[in-house]
């Protein structure tokens, strides 16, 4: 046969596969050290018919099928060649379009911190970088970023879906960084190892692009001190049996390198109402936590060599006030004969971390804080 002509060649092999090949053969792809022909394993003119039919025949390939390519030749007509492995081909194909996809628009999952408390909040940082060349718009509706948790025992429970609704632009080479609690929307009382990622919907292609997990730890901390207290009636409230809950001081040493106090508390029946960071301690200092006559709980604890640290907090977990002490005689609580509780010793020092917010004056020797 000449090596430009065309033959039909019908194979009846594999289990029932009817396959008609029109193949046209070319000179320069039958040369066994043609690129294309070890790329694709054409067989030499001598042996194609048997080698198609011996191929069909093995198991590992009954259900592959096979695929016309048109393969850049310097022929006009298209040639027809045997691809192994084709729905790999496929699939390599559809993943390449998934990589060009993400590469225009990035999605990052960044926390502050790397260890939480049980009911402590847990800001997760969305960070979405536009590469494409276009102006995209996010935050339309419902379900636009979503996250999903999983430990080692597989996916974590949600308690509803995220509600993330801002909608904003994004231009092309800039990013938005979307801070989300997602403390609240998960079952997160075990301690364990966690990842969390995040997708984000992109409604002008109406394709999906997701993070890389992001780890962390629930850790259990080491309790220091607690105590029952009773909650305050409302105005105009006339039931007479008060409220129960507890507050309680614990530790967490984060990685070994710093201890870090924290404010709980819990219902009666022992449930989560709030963790509340309140700041690192050194480890030699013990904090001495006084409850008032309002049931708000008032804490000083030493966090430098010559420095302490005084915050008061509400039943509901919110801290009401913060004040910084310098070590001139040793700082300490005292209550009053009306329940008063105030810091006496030591030298008030003002501070941008002041809560509320002090109005500081030129002479100060201690800046305010810069808008982020």
């Amino acid at each position: 046969m000449n090596p430009t002509e065309s033959k039909q060649i019908k194979v009846i092999k594999g289990g029932g596969v009817d396959l008609d090949l029109s193949v046209r053969r070319s000179p320069r792809l039958m040369h066994r050290n043609h690129p294309l022909r070890r790329a694709f394993r054409i067989q030499p003119r001598s042996c194609f018919e048997e080698k198609i039919s011996a191929w069909l025949n093995t198991r590992a390939v009954r259900a592959v099928r096979l695929h016309v390519l048109r393969l850049a030749t310097s022929a006009s007509l298209p040639k027809v060649v045997c691809v192994k492995n084709s729905p790999l081909i496929f699939c390599a194909l559809l993943l390449a379009s998934v990589v060009r996809l993400s590469a225009q628009v990035t999605v990052e999952v960044l926390t502050d911190q790397d260890e939480f408390l049980p009911g402590e909040a847990i800001p997760v940082i969305t960070r979405i970088t536009n590469r494409s060349g276009q102006t995209l718009t996010f935050g339309r509706g419902q379900g636009w970023l979503r996250f999903s948790l999983q430990a080692h025992d597989g996916y974590v429970a949600m308690n509803g879906e995220v509600p993330v609704t801002d909608e904003f632009t994004l231009e092309s080479s800039e990013h938005a960084n979307v801070r989300v609690n997602i403390a609240p929307y998960f079952q997160l009382e075990k301690t364990g190892h966690y990842t969390v990622t995040a997708t984000v919907t992109v409604p002008e292609w109406k394709r999906q692009i997701s993070s890389n997990p992001k780890s962390f730890d629930v850790i259990q901390g080491a309790r220091l001190w607690e105590q029952e207290f009773g909650v305050p009636k409302a105005p105009g409230d006339t039931n007479t049996v008060p409220e129960m809950r507890r507050y309680a001081l614990q530790q967490a040493n984060y990685l070994r390198s710093r201890i870090i106090l924290y404010v709980q508390v819990t219902d009666a029946s022992g449930k989560i109402n709030k963790v509340l960071p309140v700041g690192p301690m050194i480890s030699f200092g013990q904090p001495e936590p006084q409850v008032d006559r309002l049931s708000n709980l008032h804490v000083l604890y030493q966090n430098g060599p010559r420095m302490f640290s005084y915050i008061e907090v509400n039943p509901d977990g919110e801290m009401i006030k913060r004040q910084t002490y310098d070590y001139t005689t040793r700082p300490r609580l005292m209550a009053d004969a009306d329940g008063n509780i105030t810091v006496v010793g030591g030298t008030r020092r003002i501070t941008h971390d002041d809560i509320p917010t002090p109005k500081l004056s030129a002479g100060n020797d201690v800046s305010a804080p810069t808008n982020p």
